[in-house]
């Protein structure tokens, strides 16, 4: 699995390619492991979560808390793309893509 996706409440957040809790690599090209994104701020009565962190764990590339947004998956033989956009503006938040080859 290269991409795993789950929603939730409260806040955006995207992994490198993580094994047992450690970042193992960087890169999305060709990753021998699983990413995660969890999209949990499409919006709900107990509002967005205040991650606001000094320091995030190692193994996490983005954070976002400060307002609902919602992704789009882009697929095709060799790429999985996906984009992170903001609610309020529509504004791209974050971008990537894993290659396999």
């Amino acid at each position: 699995v290269d991409l795993f996706v789950v929603g939730h409440v409260h806040s955006y957040e995207r992994t490198y390619p993580v094994y047992q809790d450690v970042n193992i690599e960087s890169d999305y090209n060709n990753p021998e492991y699983t990413s995660y994104i969890v999209v949990g701020c499409a919006g709900n009565k107990e509002g967005l979560d205040s991650l606001n962190r000094t320091q995030k764990a190692t193994w996490s590339a983005k954070q976002y808390w400060q307002d609902q947004g919602f992704g789009i998956l882009n697929v095709t033989d060799t790429q999985l793309g996906w984009n992170f956009y903001r609610s309020s503006d529509g504004g791209l938040e974050d971008s990537f893509v894993i290659t396999k080859n």
